[in-house]
């Protein structure tokens, strides 16, 4: 795989759209660099969140939504969060963050982005329907 062309997103619009149901196919080489990708956000996300994932065998709808309500940072830059979920050999990798207007990272003084990681064995079903078959979450 060439990450050279680090910069040139436009393989990733062919990534998205395989998984959205468009083309049945994808090369080995957009396979390779989403791969690739998938590690680095992993990666970047364990650099500049606070703590490594907490382990919880079950989260509900509600603890997601209620962690947003009672963790949120205080100032008043955020307005959403989001929440990522990744396949993990336990169950989900959750990230949760808060965003600001303009979508980027809250972070605290530190700069540490606000949020947090957990390892979740299972979703409880209202939480599986809100992820249906997407990965990214967004909540307002």
């Amino acid at each position: 795989m060439d990450r050279s062309a680090g910069n040139n997103w436009g393989w990733f619009k062919s990534v998205g759209a395989f998984f959205r149901g468009g083309p049945s196919r994808l090369s080995l080489d957009d396979f390779q660099k989403a791969a690739y990708a998938t590690r680095q956000l992993n990666e970047w996300f364990g650099a500049i969140l606070p703590l490594g994932p907490q382990t919880v065998s079950e989260l509900t709808y509600r603890q997601a939504i209620q962690y947003f309500i009672e963790q949120r940072p205080a100032q008043g830059r955020v307005v959403r969060g989001a929440m990522l979920s990744q396949d993990h050999p336990q169950g989900r990798l959750l990230t949760q963050v808060f965003l600001d207007e303009n979508n980027d990272l809250v972070a605290d003084a530190s700069g540490k982005a606000c949020g947090r990681r957990l390892v979740v064995h299972r979703f409880d079903s209202e939480l599986q329907r809100t992820f249906g078959d997407k990965d990214l979450v967004i909540v307002e």
